[in-house]
């Protein structure tokens, strides 16, 4: 994975030219650089990003135009989720304050008695 270093100005032009040819051929024509200029750039973003938000997802390019109007087979847009650290450990923490201290084993002070 390597180092973020911003979205070049590639993949602006990328998503500004899929909004004009948003069909399967051109994205199969392109789909390089998509990886390059879109994908990996995110992906070294959200790398740098994990240890305090912790793991994150790239959503995929793709619609789902089943139940839509809108038949464009490719998303115009970049997305991402994660699931923020900060949020598990608190949530972690409140719930083991709720069921009693820990003991070395890892179990709580009523599975001692």
């Amino acid at each position: 994975m390597s180092t973020f270093e911003g979205i070049p100005s590639a993949a602006f032009r990328f998503y500004e030219e899929l909004e004009e040819n948003n069909n399967r051929e051109w994205w199969l024509e392109h789909k390089d650089t998509y990886d390059a200029a879109v994908k990996e750039p995110l992906a070294a973003l959200l790398s740098e990003l994990e240890p305090e938000f912790g793991p994150a997802k790239i959503f995929r390019p793709y619609r789902d135009t089943r139940f839509s109007k809108d038949k464009t087979p490719y998303k115009t847009n970049l997305g991402a989720t994660t699931r923020a650290k900060l949020q598990v450990e608190r949530a972690t923490a409140s719930k083991e304050r709720s069921s009693g201290c820990r003991c070395s084993t890892g179990r709580t002070a009523a599975h001692r008695r």
